[in-house]
């Protein structure tokens, strides 16, 4: 009798959950843009949890996010030196940020060597190109990085606060 009753109980548990489920998927079906949000959400959690990307290269990623909103760019002009810059037409304007800097803790511009610069380089490029697109500029002539951070790169970003 026992072994019935339960049975009885675990069979009327799944007929609930499976009822329950069913109204949650026509409520789904029936607001689109609510179920549009939770196969991004999908997506997203697939892509995240498949990237390993490297703390200090996320500290660069955050830095760069701030930047763009802080001067208001689609994408950041990097110098190869880490200084942050902006074209004005044809002539190339610096801000007072240099992330290069920044990240390695470096005090004063004279000394920054060519090793620091391949760290800096190495912390871009650890960085998936789902996160932070590198763009190419006419103007650069590969002498500055052209980079900005992807929708993806946000959602990233918030997602391991």
């Amino acid at each position: 009798m026992a072994n019935s009753l339960m049975v009885l109980l675990v069979c009327i548990s799944f007929l609930g959950l499976t009822v329950s489920f069913g109204y949650f998927a026509k409520f789904l079906f029936d607001n689109p843009e609510l179920l549009d949000k939770v196969q991004k959400i999908s997506a997203y959690y697939e892509i995240f949890s498949k990237v390993d990307v490297p703390e200090k290269s996320v500290e660069l990623l955050k830095r760069l996010r701030e930047l763009h909103q802080i001067h208001g760019a689609k994408e950041l002009v990097i110098s190869r030196d880490g200084q942050l810059c902006k074209w004005e037409g044809d002539k190339l304007i610096e801000f007072k940020e240099n992330v290069l800097m920044e990240m390695l803790s470096i005090a004063d511009h004279k000394d920054i060597t060519d090793k620091h610069k391949e760290i800096f380089l190495n912390l871009i490029v650890d960085i998936p190109i789902t996160y932070l697109r590198p763009t190419l500029g006419m103007q650069t002539m590969g002498q500055h990085l052209n980079l900005a951070v992807t929708p993806e790169g946000i959602a990233f970003l918030k997602m391991i606060k």
